[in-house]
């Protein structure tokens, strides 16, 4: 049997990495939620957009895992992106989803620069 949450999140995944920001946005409710732990709080498929855009360079992610019980999905792995430097740094992240029928509402986000 297929967890369709787990599928969101594999699309969600895939259009982020070809820098489809309005595909992933069709898979959020409206008044999402989106807290990137220490750092922002976006309220909104707007203040996402708006969030998503000025990336210019789209990281790149290897998707490690992704499990979804219930109203929940989490998804966590690897990516590389650039920092407020310009320079490409190596980061860890994990994401938690949280459905409200078959789309997102809530998105809470836990990422750390990493050495390799």
């Amino acid at each position: 049997m297929v967890n369709e949450h787990k599928v969101t999140v594999e699309r969600m995944f895939a259009a982020s990495a070809k820098g489809d920001i309005e595909e992933f946005l069709s898979y959020l409710t409206d008044d999402v939620t989106w807290t990137i732990i220490g750092d922002e709080n976006l309220i909104g498929k707007e203040a996402i957009r708006q969030f998503m855009l000025p990336c210019t360079d789209t990281p790149t992610f290897t998707v490690e895992k992704i499990i979804a019980e219930g109203e929940v999905a989490m998804g966590h792995g690897n990516m590389e992106m650039k920092g407020k430097d310009g320079i490409t740094q190596p980061y860890a992240y994990c994401d938690i989803y949280h459905f409200n029928n078959d789309k997102v509402s809530k998105m809470t986000t836990f990422v750390k620069q990493t050495n390799t």
